[in-house]
């Protein structure tokens, strides 16, 4: 496997929301943009779908190759701000 499929195959969270539906909102739309894009705790959701904090948190992943177009897109969609207010209280 070549560092480029290293890349390709490797996921990387660009953003952390609390709401299983925030999250498929927000993964629709990276994805009609073109980037592929999983829920990163998706199965603990379903095996506990409730909300409590840290433990309900879900990451948005995307490939390492996709991170920046993916992050232009969060940007655009102001999704970015409520992160940094999160980042900033911990």
């Amino acid at each position: 496997m070549t560092q480029r499929d290293e890349e390709e195959f490797s996921l990387t969270p660009v953003l952390t929301v609390w709401d299983q539906a925030e999250a498929s909102l927000i993964i629709a739309r990276l994805k009609s943009q073109g980037i592929s894009a999983i829920a990163g705790s998706e199965a603990a959701f379903n095996a506990f779908p409730v909300s409590v904090g840290a433990i309900s948190d879900i990451k948005i992943m995307v490939p390492k190759t996709e991170e920046e177009h993916a992050l232009e897109v969060l940007r655009d969609l102001g999704a970015l701000a409520d992160q940094d207010e999160v980042d900033e209280n911990d």
